[in-house]
């Protein structure tokens, strides 16, 4: 999964400190795409299932090149089995491997999407989904409507409820 880095902002014009996560990541533009959408309206149903299209593509071992699938969103369970794999007790770098032989349902022409699919993945391709992975489940952090006491201008927050930082 992406590096996670935390910023603090820098107290300024009395807006105060804002502690935010932020996944790097950002994929280049090219051949590659899917979808994410942000914005949902509550009477929207939720998405659990996202297309994908790999911009280089997984080569299977007849030389076919395989470039569309699916990836679903990622449960609990999927997080803690993956971290309880000897693979990855073994190696921790290979969480990122594990998780996403279990989340990507399909793969256009490939019967059984599993960690040994995902190992085969050319390096841009496993960074593709390593983004795609985060942006599907990652959560708008909750913010409160604040406003500062020095000028009367309104601006959102958001709150830390693990109190780090």
């Amino acid at each position: 999964m992406p590096r996670l880095r935390r910023m603090r902002s820098i107290r300024r014009g009395g807006h105060g400190a804002i502690l935010s996560m932020l996944f790097q990541g950002a994929w280049p533009s090219g051949h590659a795409s899917y979808k994410v959408h942000s914005e949902r309206k509550k009477e929207d149903i939720m998405q659990t299932v996202y297309d994908f299209t790999l911009p280089k593509g997984y080569m299977d071992s007849n030389g076919e090149l395989h470039r569309r699938g699916k990836m679903r969103l990622a449960t609990a369970g999927d997080e803690i089995s993956a971290t309880r794999d000897p693979r990855v007790l073994q190696n921790p770098s290979y969480l990122t491997i594990v998780i996403l032989g279990r989340v990507i349902t399909e793969l256009e022409g490939v019967q059984g999407i599993s960690a040994t699919v995902i190992e085969r993945l050319f390096t841009a391709d496993l960074a593709y989904l390593q983004d795609m992975y985060q942006r599907i489940n990652d959560i708008e952090p909750p913010t409160l409507t604040a406003v500062c006491p020095d000028c009367g201008k309104a601006f959102e927050v958001p709150l830390n409820f693990t109190r780090e930082g």
